[in-house]
């Protein structure tokens, strides 16, 4: 293992639990979790990128564009 990352949690989610898996690219990593949050990582270190919030659960596989 070279990292770990908490969630952040959420009320009825405290744990913030990952439900499918994440997707990568060169440097980033992306998932979504049950405390309604959208998160990216750095692949190298797990430090955050950013974390967006929306009321809802994420709960399938973030899918990436190369478009703008």
């Amino acid at each position: 293992m070279r990292w770990k990352f908490k969630t952040i949690g959420e009320r009825y989610f405290p744990k913030g639990e990952i439900q499918f898996h994440a997707v990568a690219t060169d440097s980033t990593v992306y998932f979504g979790a049950r405390d309604f949050n959208m998160y990216a990582l750095n692949i190298k270190d797990g430090t955050g990128y950013w974390v967006y919030h929306q009321p809802g659960s994420w709960t399938s596989v973030p899918s990436l564009s190369g478009e703008s």
